[in-house]
């Protein structure tokens, strides 16, 4: 009695090498799985699948020094497995967990108003299956049995996401993918059901188009047994109106029916229909009705020709926030409600976006304004829609639509164009991916809408990085019969004697014949073509200019067009010509800058004679599109009676082995029309010294290189190079001094003066024999 005296006597396992996973109850599926622990890397690895009755070896291997190792988990069915490591006397146990595959090929079979069938693949040593519905947040148990069939009571009011697992005396493996559970009722064997499954039409209602619209739905029979006769109902409004379907309608079919009174439109707003099945005795009422809000779009009727162009559009900026710039767009054009009817909005801009390798400059031509996609700031898979005002075909014939796309980038997404004609939608042309630094021009025949009231739906989804930006711009709806309107272009005006130059026929409205006429008569038709082909080729005989007329005709009659100076041949410059991109040289040159971004610029630097020296450079140091492309173009000149070498000189350090800058040198030999690659050079045999992470400057002659190219093997007279940078994100490539003079030994010059003062004249003499 009274007060005791109680002693607690404890011990402290403490495990040196704790395991993580798999840990208690965890469910493992026999092949590959990860073993995390913490503690040592060397350890000694055992397992059981007997309750730790007996103990079997398996030779676990941190990675890469980690804690993790990959274990081929034994193909055994058991709940009672158990995993340890051994390090001198410590042991350090994890378990039980279970072990047993997951199920296979899970399956919907049916779902009706009050249950579901699911079935799926028996799964080796199981003793029992588990099925799981998601939850508002977590995969709830709802069934259990044996079988490898389960008839779940559940009702399918929303749509969802089912799973079974196996399980061992009712301790449950690992979960099968999930697969859909949609909402509604499908495939369930009732005797009777009759059902709506989506209004056809109308999708949309415009201000420019007859406000009385039919109603056209899906019926369908999802029942096992033929329907002969369906009533269905509709409610616009105040305005309730019934119909019945009368027809043959198999077990499991569907098909389109048309209210016979329609609904007139009222109002500026978005409007409810609601339509729904009557059908007597009916055992599904999950799938009769269907509810829709229907969009209205106010726009002005515009005629043929109809062309926009974005030229007189405020630009709306390059900010990369996705969805948080709102466009405002003129010409009756609007983009959709970011947030809801779509994601982001189509922006108008003018000269590039703002990611380097990706987007237009500016618009098609060269200049103006475009509409164009923003992707970055974490704008990837982002929707926009943009409507074009209302179009009247009514008169036309053969109307078509042409509209241009420009989509440059490697992650580039995807462009839709469909057309809305007072009932539904219809897609007109898709194109997805990368298709190149250009304007690409499309015209599609739209002449199975001739009279009807028209819209163009213009979808563009961004790609999975910043580099998707996609634009289109002139966008033209005409009449493409007609008396034709000619229009062409030589693809250069300036060729070289005798050789070939196409002249493009660029004429609308269809023309049938051609008949080209040129003066002087001093050129002939080339190539199997002559003056009546679409698209001859022509070579030039003489020096001059040449006036160029075509006249272009079809069963309407015909138009003229008549181009003085169309075509210009001029002597070339000949041998010898130097660059030193000092005042003037004796060859020009174009600079070829396809993005619009960084290029070849002029600038002063310690040139290859070891004094101040004006250069071209490439700032590939700052500049981190890869592969971006940039070509200095020289002018054509004659190589008759010589046997021409390029010189040039050339000063660059790379950054590292693994960012470097490529030069190419390539030459035509037929006046431009096609190039071939001579020279190039890239990493340590472009390098002119060593490697440099700060930005390369040339500090002395030692740091210049001449290099040459024969171009004595040229095949005519006539010949064009190209000197092309390509960026690696690497450092400063120089060039300087572009030569090209017959061959031989280079004559040298040696000056000797007294000290030369900046900007201090001096004088000297040059003798040569």
């Amino acid at each position: 009695q009274g007060p005791q005296t109680f002693y607690i006597v404890y011990a402290m396992d403490i495990e040196k090498n704790p395991i993580s996973f798999p840990h208690k109850d965890a469910k493992l599926v026999p092949g590959a799985n990860y073993v995390r622990w913490n503690g040592a890397t060397s350890l000694t690895w055992e397992y059981s699948t007997d309750s730790m009755s007996t103990w079997t070896s398996v030779g676990l291997s941190a990675t890469g020094g980690n804690r993790v190792a990959n274990w081929n988990v034994p193909n055994v069915a058991t709940k009672n497995a158990f995993l340890r490591n051994i390090q001198g006397t410590d042991t350090a146990i994890a378990g039980p967990f279970i072990i047993l595959n997951a199920p296979n090929n899970l399956n919907l079979d049916w779902a009706c108003p009050d249950s579901i069938k699911i079935s799926f693949s028996p799964v080796t040593g199981a003793t029992d299956y588990t099925a799981y519905i998601l939850g508002t947040t977590y995969m709830d148990s709802v069934y259990s049995g044996t079988a490898t069939s389960m008839i779940i009571p559940y009702q399918p009011v929303n749509g969802t996401w089912l799973s079974v697992s196996g399980g061992i005396n009712n301790v449950q493996g690992r979960r099968a993918y999930a697969v859909q559970l949609p909402s509604g009722t499908n495939a369930c064997p009732l005797p009777r059901d009759g059902g709506i499954s989506a209004l056809l039409s109308p999708q949309f209602i415009t201000s420019c188009q007859n406000p009385v619209q039919q109603v056209s739905i899906t019926v369908t029979n999802p029942s096992t047994q033929v329907l002969d006769t369906l009533p269905v109902a509709m409610t616009f409004g105040t305005t309730t109106v019934r119909d019945t379907f009368y027809g043959s309608l198999a077990s499991y079919a569907d098909t389109s029916f048309t209210f016979a009174t329609p609904i007139v439109w009222s109002g500026t707003n978005t409007q409810t229909l609601k339509i729904w099945s009557e059908l007597s005795g009916d055992q599904n009422s999950l799938n009769d009705t269907v509810v829709q809000s229907i969009n209205y779009y106010n726009s002005s009727l515009y005629g043929l020709p109809f062309t926009q162009n974005f030229d007189s559009f405020s630009n709306c900026g390059t900010t990369t926030n996705c969805g948080g710039t709102v466009c405002s767009l003129g010409g009756d054009f609007i983009n959709l409600t970011n947030g809801s009817d779509d994601d982001i909005d189509w922006r108008t801009n003018s000269g590039s976006t703002a990611s380097s390798g990706t987007g237009p400059s500016s618009g098609t031509g060269g200049s103006g304004k475009y509409l164009y996609l923003e992707a970055s700031g974490n704008c990837e898979f982002q929707e926009a829609l943009l409507y074009t005002p209302c179009i009247d075909l009514a008169g036309s014939i053969a109307p078509e639509l042409r509209f241009a796309y420009h989509m440059n980038g490697p992650n580039q997404g995807s462009l839709e164009v469909a057309i809305f004609n007072g009932s539904s939608w219809s897609i007109l042309y898709t194109q997805t991916g990368n298709q190149g630094n250009n304007w690409n021009n499309v015209a599609i025949d739209i002449s199975s809408y001739t009279g009807d009231t028209v819209l163009f739906r213009f979808k563009g989804i961004t790609g999975d990085n910043y580099q998707s930006d996609l634009a289109i711009d002139a966008i033209e709806v005409e009449d493409n019969i007609g008396i034709p309107v000619v229009d062409f272009a030589a693809v250069t005006n300036t060729p070289c004697l005798n050789t070939g130059v196409v002249l493009e026929d660029l004429s609308s409205k269809s023309p049938t014949s051609w008949n080209w006429s040129i003066t002087p008569s001093s050129h002939s038709f080339i190539n199997g073509t002559s003056s009546s082909s679409q698209n001859p080729e022509v070579s030039f005989s003489a020096y001059g200019a040449y006036t160029i007329t075509l006249i272009a005709s079809n069963a309407y009659g015909a138009d003229t067009l008549v181009l003085a100076n169309a075509v210009t041949v001029s002597p070339l410059p000949s041998l010898p010509f130097v660059e030193t991109w000092t005042g003037n040289g004796s060859v020009a040159f174009t600079t070829e800058n396809p993005d619009g971004s960084t290029s070849w610029t002029k600038g002063e630097v310690t040139g290859p004679t070891g004094a101040k020296s004006e250069v071209m450079y490439m700032n590939y140091f700052n500049y981190s599109t890869v592969g971006a492309e940039d070509g200095l173009l020289s002018e054509k000149f004659d190589i008759n009676g010589y046997n021409p070498v390029l010189y040039f000189d050339v000063s660059y350090a790379p950054y590292s082995s693994a960012y470097s800058d490529s030069l190419v040198v390539e030459v035509s030999t037929d006046c431009g029309a096609s190039f071939t690659r001579v020279y190039a050079k890239d990493g340590t045999s472009l390098a002119t010294t060593s490697n440099s992470q700060s930005q390369f400057i040339p500090g002395g002659s030692s740091d210049w290189r001449t290099d040459s190219v024969v171009l004595s093997n040229s095949n005519g007279d006539f010949v064009q190079f190209r000197i092309k940078g390509i960026g690696g994100y690497g450092n400063n490539l120089y060039i300087d001094n572009i030569r090209v003079i017959s061959s031989g030994t280079p004559a040298t010059a040696t000056l000797n003066v007294s000290p030369i003062c900046e900007d201090t004249p001096f004088s000297f003499d040059l003798s040569s024999s």
